[in-house]
C-alpha cells in the first residue's frame, strides 16, 4: 500500500511531514479495519520518498508492507494517525491502493478503535 500527501513541510533528513497539521514519519502505525472489529491488521510507515520545495512544503510518499489482509469483508477502511482512509475492497489493498491523506473528521475517533461510526473524507 502506498501512502501519499501534501505536506506543509517535509524533511526528507528524518522523512517526517506534516499534512493538514497532522505529523506524519517513518514507523507511523497504519491500520487496516474490516467490517468486523476483529478483522483488524497493522503495519508501519515507511519513507517512499519525501520531495521537499524550497519553500518548506513536499509531496510525501510512504509504504506500508501487510503480511495479510483480513479476509471475508465488504470493505476496509485504513487509517494513519489522525487519517482515515474512504473503503477499499480486498483486491485494491492486495494490488497495492493508494492512500491519500484527509484530515480525520471533527469528533471522530483518531484511533481508528472505536464505535465503528468511522467516516472517512473522500
Amino acid at each position: 500500500m502506498t501512502v501519499v500527501g501534501n505536506a506543509e513541510h517535509a524533511d526528507p533528513q528524518t522523512g517526517q511531514c506534516i499534512i493538514a497539521a497532522v505529523p506524519v514519519a517513518p514507523n507511523d502505525t497504519v491500520w487496516i479495519h474490516g467490517e468486523s472489529a476483529a478483522a483488524s491488521a497493522r503495519s508501519v510507515l515507511e519513507v517512499g520518498t519525501v520531495d521537499r520545495n524550497a519553500d518548506a512544503t513536499g509531496v510525501c510518499t510512504y509504504v506500508a508492507h501487510f503480511d495479510a489482509v483480513p479476509a471475508n469483508q465488504r470493505g476496509y477502511t485504513i487509517t494513519v494517525n489522525r487519517f482515515e482512509s474512504p473503503s477499499f475492497h480486498a483486491g485494491e489493498i492486495e494490488e497495492g491502493a493508494t492512500f491519500y491523506l484527509h484530515e480525520f473528521p471533527p469528533g471522530s475517533d483518531p484511533s481508528g478503535i472505536g464505535d465503528g461510526d468511522r467516516v472517512g473524507t473522500p
